[in-house]
């Protein structure tokens, strides 16, 4: 998704710090449809420093409370990142306030109907047909066999 802050070789390979860190790039990226810290396809190294440095912008567009929320989630210390003492920490933020995580664990929490008309209005005027052909199966064990590539791996 995005280049996680501090990658460390005696750490293992995965922890929460880091879902906390892609939760921040992700909300950012849905909200702005650009990466927080530039595109590497402009400079290949210029995120990795304003990664390394904590160059964070947020932009104007950005309420107070989801700019405070991304800003505490892409702290480079993943020990004083939001999260770093469990999700609560995360869901009690303010900008989750209207959020009902109970209904969101039993699946019963309902699409905001804001976003239900978006999907319908889009859906209605889709021009392209999303439909797609029924799977064949083959029966012929030739069609069954493994490329000829795969078998030098």
């Amino acid at each position: 998704m995005y280049i996680y802050s501090s990658v460390n070789i005696n750490q293992s390979l995965f922890c929460f710090c880091m879902i906390r860190w892609a939760l921040g790039v992700l909300i950012y990226f849905m909200l702005q449809s650009d990466m927080p810290f530039g595109s590497w396809r402009e400079s290949e190294l210029e995120p990795f420093g304003k990664i390394a440095k904590g160059r964070l912008i947020i932009p104007s567009a950005f309420s107070v409370e989801v700019g405070d929320l991304i800003t505490k989630l892409l702290v480079v210390d993943e020990n004083t990142r939001l999260g770093a003492t469990g999700a609560d920490a995360v869901k009690e933020h303010p900008w989750f306030d209207d959020i009902d995580w109970k209904q969101i664990a039993d699946g019963t929490s309902r699409v905001p109907q804001e976003i239900s008309n978006r999907i319908d209005i889009y859906v209605e005027t889709l021009q392209q047909d999303l439909t797609v052909p029924p799977s064949i199966l083959t029966e012929d064990p030739a069609d069954m066999t493994t490329p000829e590539w795969i078998k030098d791996w």
